[in-house]
Order: structure tokens, then C-alpha cells, then sequence
């Protein structure tokens, strides 16, 4: 028979356990929560310090590029070179001997940075000229690509009478 002072013995230590056992683990699941946070700070910190590298380095090249960046910048057209440019190509058909005329002029927007001009202009002389013409167009000092050429010979009696339209495509910055 158990007596009456061991069954209280008994019910005291079981409630000791439980309150040791619950104190446990209330320690252990607040220790999860911090183990959870400081993984969670370390990932913020390990991201930090790699933005803070990968700027550095991007600093580093944007320092380092600068002479090549206004080579570049340089074979970008500005609104206020496009009438030099206009000049440029008239002035290269004349050197050769042909005729060009400006036709149409429009800006597309490409991005938000750039714009594409596109130039349509007409040639007449003769083929050697106008294929002059052409093979000098396509060595403009500008970002350019000639998009088309269409070519013809005139009826006239004259056996050298040719005409032709081009379109030039040449990148510009968008004005604001």
C-alpha cells in the first residue's frame, strides 16, 4: 500500500516534470526562432556585402571605360550634328559627281535613351557615281546601316542616266 505522503511526493515531482518539461520547451522553441532570425540576418548581411561588391566592380569599370565610352559617344548623333550629317552626305554625292536631294526625314524611338533617323534620300548619275555614292554612305562616321537601295536607269538617250532612292537608318539621342 502506498501511503499518502508518497502519492503527494509523487504528484509534486510529476508537476515539477511538466513545468521543467514545459520550460524546456518553450527555451527551445524560442532558441528555434532566434537560430530562424540570425540565418535570416546572415543571408541579409552575405546580400549586402555582394552589393557592395558588385558596386565597387561596377564602379570600377565605369571608371575604367570612361575614355571608351566618349570614343563611343562620339559615333552617336546629337540633334545638333544632324544637319552637319545632312551636309556630310550632300557634300559626299557632290564630291562624286551625282545629285542627291533630301526626300524624308522621321525619328523613331528605339529606347529611352536613343532614336533612329531615317533618311530617305534620291540620287541621280551615273552608276559608277552613284555606286560611289553608296560605298561612301556606308562608311559614315555615325552609328548608321543602310536599310535599302533601289536602283534605275532612266529612258533618257544618255546611257549613263541613273537614279536611285536609299534609306539610311542612323541611331541619335532622344531629345527630352
Amino acid at each position: 500500500m502506498i501511503h499518502r505522503r508518497t502519492k503527494i511526493i509523487a504528484l509534486i515531482a510529476a508537476a515539477l516534470f511538466l513545468g521543467a518539461l514545459s520550460v524546456y520547451a518553450g527555451f527551445t522553441m524560442l532558441l528555434i526562432k532566434h537560430k530562424e532570425s540570425l540565418s535570416a540576418e546572415r543571408t541579409t548581411v552575405a546580400d549586402s556585402e555582394m552589393q557592395k561588391k558588385s558596386l565597387a566592380a561596377l564602379e570600377g569599370l565605369v571608371r575604367d571605360s570612361a575614355l571608351e565610352r566618349e570614343t563611343m559617344h562620339g559615333y552617336i548623333l546629337e540633334d545638333e550634328r544632324v544637319i552637319d550629317l545632312l551636309s556630310l552626305i550632300e557634300t559626299v554625292a557632290a564630291e562624286q559627281g551625282a545629285t542627291l536631294k533630301t526626300n524624308m526625314l522621321t525619328k523613331t524611338p528605339i529606347d529611352g535613351t536613343f532614336e533612329e533617323l531615317h533618311l530617305t534620300v534620291s540620287v541621280e548619275g551615273s552608276f559608277d557615281r552613284i555606286m560611289s555614292v553608296l560605298m561612301l554612305l556606308e562608311t559614315l562616321p555615325e552609328q548608321s546601316m543602310i536599310k535599302g537601295v533601289t536602283l534605275s536607269k532612266s529612258e533618257q538617250e544618255s546611257e549613263t542616266a541613273w537614279s536611285g532612292i536609299i534609306d539610311i537608318g542612323v541611331t541619335k539621342y532622344l531629345t527630352p
